[in-house]
């Protein structure tokens, strides 16, 4: 029997939404992948995800040994949804809004990368993990993971959003 397919998808996150021109909010997407409630200060706008909060088992701010002191947890066993995780990213992408000022910017690059159901979710989140410190942190990128179950349990998955610059 199968145990599913592999799935890695990338793009870039830009501020403006493609044959729409609206603006885009990384607080608001980064809001909606952690099922929290962040508060966006360039929008003066709340975007309030924690109806999603029951898919997402687990989300934490992963950052380099040269990250400020507001970018470190104190744990590193991170519970999602901490308030302190909660500070970190509403902080972490206001920053980002605020230092990419042109209205065109690129904010982050978002990653979604399926997870394999013959792990536990333990070992599904030790691996993305360790993907994420070898492939971002390690470089000096910051990254917001957030790792999500299914409805029907079929498709854990994680989303990594990375903003473009390192701290």
């Amino acid at each position: 029997m199968a145990s599913g397919h592999y799935r890695l998808e990338t793009k870039i996150i830009g501020r403006r939404v493609k044959g729409v021109g609206k603006s885009m909010s990384m607080v608001a997407k980064a809001a909606y992948r952690s099922g929290q409630s962040l508060h966006d200060e360039r929008a003066d706008k709340t975007f309030n995800y924690r109806p999603r909060a029951q898919e997402v088992v687990y989300s934490e701010i992963m950052s380099p040994q040269n990250a400020p002191g507001w970018l470190k947890e104190p744990s590193p066993d991170v519970q999602a949804g901490t308030r302190k995780q909660r500070d970190m990213r509403e902080q972490l992408w206001n920053t980002v809004e605020v230092v990419e000022k042109r209205k065109d910017s690129q904010l982050a690059r978002e990653f979604v990368a399926s997870l394999p159901r013959g792990l536990n979710r333990e070992q599904q989140i030790e691996l993305v993990r360790g993907w994420c410190d070898s492939e971002f942190t390690s470089k000096g990128l910051v990254v917001d993971l957030a790792v999500h179950k299914s409805k029907n349990g079929l498709n854990p998955h994680a989303h990594i959003l990375c903003p473009l610059r390192p701290i």
